[in-house]
């Protein structure tokens, strides 16, 4: 099984893995291999599938799909503390929003590498509140036939894995059911650890704290943002 991040020099990186089509059929296996190499430390990965695979034949027949309650994201804050106000706007369809996230004030910025582009977004993110269509019920992979069963539908794969940790755990975690995110270049995300289908066009920054360190960060929030 491959690799393009060697595991030794990872840290909280996002590793990045290229399946082979083979590898690509058993999404359990591959994901425990993932985790295996240390993945799961940076909290999310980027898996490269195999040429010729995709999730959806056509993305042209999506337009109509209704985001019923998309929020705009205002924040305010200055010298690395920040608040988001999440305001609820008007349902738009996708037609709407990709109209929307081609304007030029959402669009990614000139950068040379993701040290800039880092610093650039937390320069402007008071600047142009975004708009963010979360938890659409659905899924944009085609409906399930021949030998698409088993190669990385998320319909069919993540529901075997909730069933697994519900018979281990005793419970239920995480994400219980397929939903569709909509994301601006420019949006910000709460931390959590979930599933998503990712844009070559997206950079993603992405932090792992220790469990010292999570206790450190929750104490300088109680202090900077008392209750």
């Amino acid at each position: 099984m491959t690799t393009d991040t060697p595991a030794q020099s990872v840290g909280c990186r996002v590793m990045t893995f290229t399946p082979s089509k083979e590898e690509f059929k058993d999404f359990g296996r591959y994901i425990a291999f993932m985790e295996s190499q240390g993945a799961h430390r940076a909290g999310m990965a980027k898996v490269i599938p195999p040429k010729g695979w995709k999730p959806r034949k056509t993305y042209d027949d999506i337009d109509d799909l209704v985001i019923p309650a998309p929020i705009q994201q205002v924040v305010t804050g200055q010298s690395g503390l920040f608040t988001q106000y999440n305001i609820q706007k008007k349902p738009m369809t996708v037609h709407d929003f990709r109209k929307t996230s081609n304007m030029d004030k959402f669009c990614s910025p000139r950068y040379v590498d993701f040290d800039e582009l880092e610093r650039k977004f937390w320069k402007n993110l008071t600047f142009n509140p975004p708009l963010y269509g979360a938890d659409v019920s659905g899924t944009l992979y085609d409906p399930v036939s021949g030998d698409r069963l088993h190669t990385w539908n998320l319909y069919i794969s993540l529901k075997k894995i909730l069933t697994d940790l519900d018979s281990v755990c005793g419970r239920q975690v995480g994400l219980l059911k397929n939903v569709v995110y909509t994301l601006l270049l420019c949006q910000c995300c709460y931390l959590s650890v979930c599933d998503k289908l990712l844009s070559d066009r997206i950079g993603w920054l992405s932090e792992n704290l220790s469990s010292g360190a999570y206790l450190q960060v929750q104490r300088l929030c109680s202090v900077l943002q008392p209750r």
